[in-house]
């Protein structure tokens, strides 16, 4: 896929930004299927505004625009020391699928 395509939803109250996610249409290595998918870049809600529905309404805005490009599966990724934001992610239906490694080259 030569041009990348981008979505960013916003959520608004009261004339103030209280959350984002954005998410872009991705190619799959050629020895995976689907060859291509959505991943999901990055989301921010405003403390004040979590726990509203907010993430959830920007989620559901942002799988219509997927399923609209023909995109059949999505990713994301979730930093495991984040428990607030793995049970986010899980309570929308997400599932574990790889895991993946780090390794500090400094540190060894």
């Amino acid at each position: 896929m030569g041009k990348r395509a981008w979505c960013i939803f916003v959520a608004e109250s009261e004339g103030k930004v209280i959350g984002q996610m954005a998410g872009t249409l991705r190619d799959e290595y050629p020895v995976f299927e689907p060859r291509q998918y959505g991943y999901v870049t990055n989301v921010a809600v405003d403390p004040a505004a979590r726990r509203s529905g907010v993430g959830r309404a920007l989620f559901e805005a942002l799988k219509d625009w997927f399923r609209s490009q023909g995109i059949s599966h999505l990713r994301l990724i979730v930093a495991h020391n984040n428990p607030i934001s793995q049970a986010f992610w899980r309570a929308l239906g997400c599932t574990d699928y790889m895991d993946q490694m780090w390794y500090d080259l400094e540190a060894k």
